[in-house]
């Protein structure tokens, strides 16, 4: 069997927070409605914990 590179989780990181700014994040939830307001639910700690979440699984 091949083994296959995993980049650091360091670099992970990295990446998706260049690719998806938080303001920019926080601009479209508001865009489309899935913001209204702010509360103690932060919209961007869901994104990454989704996205962090399904790369783990993978």
């Amino acid at each position: 069997m091949d083994d296959v590179y995993s980049p650091p989780d360091s670099v992970v990181v990295d990446r998706i927070q260049r690719a998806f700014p938080s303001d920019e994040l926080r601009e479209r939830a508001r865009a489309t409605n899935l913001v209204q307001r702010e509360r103690k639910f932060d919209i961007v700690a869901l994104f990454y914990t989704l996205s962090f979440g399904f790369a783990a699984g993978s």
